[in-house]
């Protein structure tokens, strides 16, 4: 219980935004999680992971702002975030979920810092 003059502990914390890949002409950035359980029963292959484009911190209009902290990608929330030279393999992934191997994110993208709550 927070007292007069305490601060209460916030629900989730504010967007943590990220300048890991500013430049969106070369770069770009993703926030993955791992497989679920049942996810994991229904694709079988044990380095997958189900990643989106990091979205925009909201309220700021430039683009060099964008987060993975407390981003929900099918009800469960990111835990990894990475930066990716936009090439060929990542160019497709603009919009929407899609799965990806671990060790391609590992050998082809550079993992950047996220805020954990």
């Amino acid at each position: 219980m927070a007292r007069q003059n305490q601060a209460a502990p916030a629900k989730s914390d504010p967007p943590f935004p990220t300048a890991a890949c500013i430049n969106e002409v070369q770069y770009i950035f993703f926030c993955v999680r791992q497989l679920t359980d049942q996810e994991h029963v229904l694709f079988g292959a044990e380095d997958l992971r189900v990643a989106i484009k990091a979205p925009l911190v909201p309220g700021r209009h430039m683009y060099r702002y964008r987060y993975c902290n407390n981003v929900e990608i099918s009800n469960s929330v990111a835990t990894q975030a990475y930066c990716c030279l936009l090439t060929e393999t990542w160019s497709t992934h603009q919009t929407g979920m899609f799965l990806t191997f671990g060790s391609l994110l590992r050998k082809e993208c550079k993992p950047h810092r996220m805020s954990m709550t």
